[in-house]
């Protein structure tokens, strides 16, 4: 009967609408995991992005010093490749000609031989050498003392402490600074002094 083909036509139309939205939900839902996959091999590729290590020099007479330095890096959450040096001679062998320059020197005041200021003063003149930050690490307080380091081109005043807690929010201070305050010191701030500096 016609009647029945009119049915039947109708059946068929709305069966081939609900396959159509069956297959557009399918093909949304077969997009979406794509683009899930998509994103995830971008963070798996991202993830295996190698952060360098800062290359930290430490010229100390102490080599305790520079276990602690490098503890309060990692401390702090950073990588690091530190080298120590326990005199300036010794540090000055090293700098010319390498393949790189490293991203901090940390320098002791009181040494045997030559002084922390003065291994400052030569280390500014070793070619490539002006704009790194160096940084004089030491117990001095003396008010001297940070006036011509800051003379000699130091970057930052470090005075020492026993407290790993502190010198590890020192290390953070120190990655926290913008490069050119680093390169081009100002007096204000140059002396990271829990205490106030002695005359």
């Amino acid at each position: 009967m016609p009647w029945i083909t009119g049915v039947d036509r109708h059946r068929e139309a709305k069966d081939n609408k609900a396959v159509d939205a069956t297959a557009r939900r399918t093909c949304g839902v077969l997009c979406s995991i794509q683009q899930l996959v998509g994103f995830l091999h971008s963070v798996n590729k991202c993830s295996h992005v190698e952060i360098k290590p800062y290359r930290i020099m430490l010229c100390d007479d102490d080599p305790d010093e520079a276990l602690f330095l490098e503890t309060a890096f990692r401390g702090a959450g950073f990588q690091v490749d530190l080298e120590w040096f326990n005199r300036c001679s010794t540090l000055l062998d090293h700098l010319p000609g390498r393949a790189e320059v490293p991203d901090l020197i940390f320098i002791d005041l009181n040494m045997p031989g030559e002084n922390g200021l003065e291994c400052l003063a030569r280390v500014k003149t070793i070619p490539g050498y002006k704009k790194v930050p160096v940084i004089m690490y030491t117990t001095s307080t003396l008010s001297r003392d940070i006036m011509e380091a800051f003379k000699n081109g130091a970057s930052l005043y470090l005075p020492k402490t026993n407290s790993e807690e502190e010198l590890i929010e020192m290390v953070r201070h120190v990655i926290s600074m913008d490069r050119i305050h680093l390169e081009c010191p100002k007096k204000e701030g140059f002396c990271y002094c829990p205490k106030k500096a002695k005359d």
